[in-house]
């Protein structure tokens, strides 16, 4: 079966928008980065569609310790939850009826205690879009 122009032409502009968003999507960013004397911000960019984010954050018990979160403004009126139970790991999940937009602060992390050398906590992501499909993204710590 072979398919006309015009319907080739019409494959082919929907395979590059379909190839254009997934890429827009795959864009998302999570990064650490110092704000204070104890201080971390946890930064996403381009979380436009994103609409789940699960974070694991990692950080050096002998130079940091009894962590608290708080929520940022980019995921105001999501379900927040942190979990800093387990010393040197922090788990956070964040989950939104709507999708996120743009870029922000999605957490502040302040420890009670930081030595001079501590070095900056490392974070690992997982995210979702509004009807629960995996989403591309990457982390940085800065």
């Amino acid at each position: 079966m072979f398919l006309s122009l015009s319907s080739r032409l019409q494959l082919l502009v929907m395979l590059f928008v379909l190839s254009w968003s997934t890429s827009v999507l795959a864009a998302a960013t999570v990064s650490v980065t110092t704000s204070g004397d104890s201080s971390y911000t946890v930064q996403g960019t381009g979380m436009d569609g994103v609409a789940g984010i699960q974070l694991d954050i990692a950080y050096n018990t002998a130079s940091l310790s009894a962590p608290t979160v708080t929520q940022g403004g980019l995921v105001a009126g999501a379900i927040f939850a942190a979990n800093t139970s387990r010393p040197g790991l922090i788990k956070i999940a964040i989950i939104s009826i709507n999708a996120f937009s743009g870029s922000g602060q999605i957490a502040t992390i302040t420890f009670a205690s930081k030595s001079a050398a501590a070095p900056l906590p490392s974070v690992t992501s997982n995210m979702i879009d509004s009807k629960g499909s995996p989403l591309a993204s990457s982390t940085s710590n800065s």
